[in-house]
Formats: C-alpha cells, sequence, structure tokens
C-alpha cells in the first residue's frame, strides 16, 4: 500500500451521503474482527461544542510532564494526519499507520461483513485505528475526543471511562444533533456511562440540567470545574497569558490539593479569555484524579506553559497580526471578536476574512463579527472543502462592512490581502477548522518568505 491516508481519504467523509453514519455497530464489529483488548486502557472521554481540544492538548502535556504515557485522538487534524494519533509525545508515523491500514482494509472490504449495517466511514475506521494502536501500546492513559456528538459517536464504542467530560454546548450542527441547546446537550451527554464520574465546564441552565439528568439516570457523580478554581488573570498579551487559580467551593478533599494548582502564577501560551475556562476544566479534572493519576505543581505548571494548539487563535504574525482561528460557531467567534477587543485598539483596521461550511449558522456569526468597528471589514469567501458554503449561495441584508467575492477561493484571497496589508491593519481568518488545514502552512511559509 503506497499511501495509507490516500486510502482512508478514499471513504466516505462526513458531509458526503454515505459518510455520516449514526451508531456503533460498525466500529464494534470492526474491533471485534481484529485482536482488540480495552482492559488494560484508561479513558478521558471528552465531548463539547469548543474546547474539547484544546482540554485535551492541555491534558496530554500536563500528564505527560507527570510522567505518564499518553495516548491522544483528535479530529480533525490541522497540518497533518499523523496529529489524529499520538501515543508517549510522538505523532503516528506513517510504517505504523500503514500496518493499522493493511490489517484493518481487508475487514472493511469484506461485503459480506457488512451487509446488514453498511459498510464503516472515514472516522468509524480511523477511530477503529486508533482504538487498536492504543491496545498495543498501552498507554497509561488515552485522551479520547468525540467527533460528531457523544451518544453515537463512533469512539463511544468504549466502555466506561474514568472520566467523562463535557466542555461546553453550543447550537451547532443541528441537523444532525438538534436545534435546541438541550437536544445537542442530551447527544453530548450520551457518553457518560453508569457508575462513571462526570466533569462538565458548561454554566448554562438548559444544557446543564440535561446533563445533570443524564448523569443521574447512569448514577455517575458529576462535578463542575467552578467547584474547583476561580480564575485571574494577570497579564495578557499576543503571546499567551499569565494567571493565577483560587481555591474555588470544591468539597474539602479537593482543597487540600490547592496548594499544586494555587501556589504559583501560571502561563498559557494560548490566546482568548476562554482558554482559561478550558485549563480550569483541564486542571479541575487533575485534581478529581489525583489518586490514580498525581500530577505536581511543576507538571501542572510546566505543562500548561508547553500546551500547544495551532490554529485556535494563532498569531502566526506579529507585526502587522495576522491571525488564523478555527472558530465555526457564534459561540466561538464571540471570544474571536473579545479577543480582537481585547488586544487591539479602535484605530486600528481589522479584516476578518471569512469561509464557513454549508451546515454553519452564517447569519448569526456575521452578526457577532459585525462589531462596533468603523475600521472593520468583513470579507466572505469559500474553502475548497466539500462541504464549503459559496458566497454566491446566498444574499442577505448584511452591513455595507461585508464584501461578498464569490469568485476567489481562501487561498487566492488570503495572498492578496496579505499583499496588500497595511501596518495599522489586523488581519484574520476564521470559520472551520478545515480552513486552516487548507491554507495554514502556506500562509506560514510566504509569511517567512516575505
Amino acid at each position: 500500500m503506497a499511501d495509507p491516508v490516500q486510502y482512508l481519504n478514499s471513504l466516505p467523509m462526513f458531509g458526503s451521503g454515505e459518510g455520516f453514519k449514526p451508531g456503533l455497530e460498525r466500529v464494534a464489529r470492526l474491533l471485534d474482527s481484529t485482536n482488540y483488548k480495552e482492559d488494560n486502557l484508561k479513558f478521558i472521554h471528552v465531548a463539547g461544542s469548543n474546547g474539547k481540544g484544546s482540554v485535551i492538548a492541555m491534558l496530554d502535556s500536563i500528564f505527560s510532564r507527570a510522567g505518564f504515557s499518553v495516548g491522544r485522538y483528535i479530529s480533525p487534524h490541522i497540518i497533518d494526519f499523523s496529529e489524529r494519533i499520538k501515543w508517549a509525545g510522538k505523532f503516528i508515523s506513517r510504517e505504523e499507520l500503514k500496518s493499522l491500514v493493511a490489517e484493518i482494509r481487508p475487514l472493511v472490504e469484506q461485503q459480506a461483513l457488512w451487509r446488514d449495517i453498511g459498510s464503516p466511514t472515514f472516522f468509524e475506521v480511523v477511530t477503529a485505528a486508533a482504538l487498536l494502536y492504543f491496545s498495543r501500546k498501552e498507554p497509561d492513559l488515552v485522551l479520547l475526543e468525540t467527533g460528531l456528538g457523544g451518544r453515537l459517536d463512533a469512539t463511544n464504542v468504549i466502555s466506561s471511562p474514568v472520566a467523562a467530560v463535557i466542555t461546553t454546548i453550543a447550537l451547532e450542527h443541528t441537523r444532525y444533533l438538534g436545534n435546541t441547546l438541550a437536544k445537542i446537550a442530551r447527544e453530548k451527554a450520551g457518553i457518560i456511562k453508569p457508575d462513571s464520574l462526570v466533569i462538565t465546564g458548561e454554566k448554562k441552565q438548559e444544557p446543564l440540567r440535561v446533563i445533570e439528568e443524564v448523569a443521574r439516570d447512569n448514577r455517575a457523580r458529576i462535578y463542575y470545574s467552578s467547584q474547583f478554581f476561580q480564575v485571574n488573570l494577570r497579564e495578557q498579551s499576543l503571546g499567551g497569558q499569565s494567571f493565577e487559580f483560587v481555591s474555588g467551593t470544591a468539597e474539602s478533599h479537593f482543597a487540600e490539593l490547592a496548594d499544586i494548582y494555587c501556589s504559583r502564577k501560571l502561563f498559557l501560551p494560548l490566546n482568548g479569555r476562554y482558554q482559561l475556562e478550558n485549563a480550569r476544566l483541564a486542571c479541575a479534572i487533575t485534581a478529581l484524579l489525583q489518586e490514580k493519576f498525581p500530577v505536581s505543581d511543576r507538571a501542572v505548571a510546566a505543562g500548561l506553559a508547553a500546551t500547544s494548539w495551532p490554529g485556535r487563535l494563532e498569531v502566526v504574525r506579529s507585526s502587522p497580526p495576522v491571525i488564523i482561528d478555527g472558530s465555526h460557531t457564534p459561540a466561538g467567534i464571540k471570544y474571536l471578536v473579545e479577543f480582537l477587543q481585547d488586544n487591539f485598539s479602535r484605530d486600528k483596521r481589522i479584516t476578518i476574512i471569512l469561509a464557513v461550511l454549508r451546515d454553519k449558522d452564517l447569519n448569526k456569526i456575521i452578526d457577532v463579527l459585525d462589531f462596533r468597528r468603523e475600521k472593520l471589514k468583513i470579507i466572505l469567501t469559500s474553502s475548497k472543502a466539500s462541504r464549503a458554503f459559496h458566497p454566491r449561495d446566498k444574499a442577505q441584508n448584511w452591513s455595507e462592512k461585508v464584501t461578498l467575492k464569490p469568485d476567489a477561493y481562501l487561498w487566492q484571497l488570503t495572498k492578496e490581502s496579505l499583499e496588500n496589508q497595511q501596518e495599522d491593519e489586523v488581519l484574520c481568518l476564521t470559520g472551520s477548522l478545515y480552513n486552516l488545514l487548507e491554507i495554514r502552512n502556506d500562509l506560514i511559509k510566504l509569511i517567512a518568505e516575505q
């Protein structure tokens, strides 16, 4: 097999007719047809609308610096496919991926195996490959990110995790998950297993009531990140933010851990105030699991300071500023706007290049982006993704700050904007994580050549 990624990319993907098949039957059957064993694996399973990847990146960094071997499964990737599957600080190699695909592909192609339930999708096959990989590497801990939803997501094939994490809930993928926060929360909360530990960063009452109800139904004990710590922001810049934790209202035996988390100033090289909420949730998870997976104050501080998570309010050039951000929901875009307002004075010109997928709430995204700045320009264009929204598809009564570019693709428009960027201008690209996969590497290379 020449290229395992080429084969995987040939499988039905989300957005195509056969690319979305809710249910656990196919990934379970695929794993049952291999020598996959879950007995020695301990999972932290993470679902939510925003913050999943950031929380996992922080946990990976903290637990690794505490001396644990960590497996990590995320989606989508930003730079290279190998980012999806990581073990002991290293991304899966092409040879390892090639070996896994060579083992799984014949099973996928056994038509008799799938006649009653349909063939596996791209995400189901990649998830099965990741779990099989971890079962052979046997890391101390596996950080597992859901793809879409939770209840019927392929990653939910695992048995009870050491912790089920639900970050926050926002309106997203409403066609598949439901059109209210409560319905979406019920899908995300589907990762909660009987008698498990649950922790959430959610504060809104509508989704929180559902998460609590599902936890009760499963006799699962639920915790809230806000119980553990309060966050005090000390300083922020384009390079990150300094902060400190103050003990919250958690039960007394967690209060005894305060010195681990609250004894020093911390630094996080990720931008956006929302990342402090993600840091609080990540550290609350480590506090909850201290008996099984102890971490020191040094591991916490060093882990947070070394966290890398490309494409989330990432400043790829500071002067003049170029920012790329994968926000794709109105809630995520709100954090982007907050960051721009916090860090750039009103005399700065701000140009936002926006490319979204068809299933996103474009009107609400633009409403949030169109904040009160006279020198704001929003350029709506299209990426090359199969599910991309094209500006010619729909014209709304947006403000004069919004310009449609139906005949220019994202990369073309980015190059032109970069060439014409002024010293007092902030250039920001946003709308989808898939945009970053399309342009990030070329953008960084182009900036380096200027």
